[in-house]
């Protein structure tokens, strides 16, 4: 199933050149700063981009090694820029802040890769993988926040009007943000309801009776959980086809527990009844095999054969249908990924 990497919610705003340079206002020093900005933002997008595109924040480890090394070279430039008349204020805020950043992507951001790895093994740890990412993208918005102000008692200071960036890179950062975080929404209700399948398939593969019930009703459960929380989910940007695809998707687990793996359990029963039968039939003297007995044997071997075509057919058309529903929930997030993931 598909887990896609939360990106960094506060844009990167800061770099600066290589050359040393000697700024004649504030403004001049602050536009310096401003101006190189770009590269940075956009390593930030390729990063943003191949992770979501690739659906591995594995896959794009290059680009984040990239990033990362762009950050440490714009956050020296800037420790080794002058003080502006003296004042330090604002180089400092940009430094912690861009060591902030750094230390995000290179510490963070490796253990998180860390806790992919195993993330789908439930949906604890994969709760626990997608809130680590939260509070990553947290720690960034509250350093931005600082930063921030920061600006504005330098703009205050020297009577420089501080305006929002509204460049290109910070509206595709911030788009591409906005999705994966409405992705990730849906995708925890699915994967919840998906994973508690899985435990009722093993649970029928050890055919473990109790287990398979215990399962069978806990995925009931999970299933009508996660369709009343999708209520509260609005589509995006009025589309609502990735909310209709784990709806799909939750309906069919819910159907399959009550129906299809209820089968399953009452195949078994009359498979094990059988057994029985048998063992009972076959344990019987030649004299005690009587016509009536003879009869109520072929009659379980009937029942049976019927039980077992019954289970088959379920089962069959249980796997055919959730081939159906698993391809199309990643189809729905590659076309929900293409059509709203800004590439770089």
């Amino acid at each position: 199933m598909k887990s896609i990497f939360t990106i960094l919610a506060a844009v990167i705003l800061l770099s600066l050149a290589t050359k040393a340079q000697e700024f004649k206002t504030a403004s001049d020093y602050m536009s310096y700063i401003g101006n190189e900005s770009q590269q940075v933002s956009k390593q930030m997008l390729a990063y943003v981009s191949a992770t979501a595109h690739s659906n591995r924040a594995q896959k794009s480890e290059a680009e984040r090694n990239r990033l990362i090394e762009m950050l440490k070279a714009s956050r020296d430039k800037v420790a080794a820029m002058p003080p502006f008349e003296g004042d330090a204020a604002y180089r400092d805020g940009v430094v912690k802040y861009m060591e902030l950043n750094y230390n995000v992507m290179k510490q963070d951001y490796e253990k998180i890769m860390d806790m992919e790895a195993i993330a789908e093994q439930s949906f604890d740890l994969m709760e626990a993988y997608i809130t680590a990412q939260q509070e990553a993208n947290k720690k960034v918005n509250e350093a931005m926040d600082e930063l921030a102000v920061v600006q504005k008692k330098f703009g205050a200071k020297y009577n420089i009007k501080i305006v929002e960036s509204d460049n290109e890179v910070s509206k595709k950062l911030e788009q591409a943000n906005e999705v994966i975080q409405y992705y990730n929404q849906v995708y925890l209700i699915f994967f919840k309801s998906y994973k508690q399948e899985f435990y009722t398939m093993d649970a029928v593969k050890q055919r473990n009776m109790n287990a398979i019930e215990q399962n069978r009703n806990a995925q009931i459960a999970t299933a009508t959980e996660g369709l009343t929380a999708l209520e509260s989910i609005p589509a995006f940007k009025g589309d609502n086809a990735l909310k209709q695809s784990c709806k799909s998707a939750l309906e069919f687990h819910k159907a399959e527990a009550e129906t299809d793996f209820k089968t399953t359990v009452d195949f078994y029963v009359k498979k094990e009844n059988f057994e029985k039968e048998k063992k009972a039939f076959e344990a019987l003297k030649a004299a005690e095999k009587t016509q009536e007995r003879v009869n109520q044997y072929n009659q379980a071997v009937v029942d049976y054969n019927t039980a077992v075509q019954q289970a088959n057919t379920s089962n069959e058309a249980s796997n055919a249908k959730r081939t159906d529903i698993t391809n199309g929930w990643n189809k729905t997030v590659n076309d929900f990924m293409e059509k709203y993931i800004p590439n770089k």
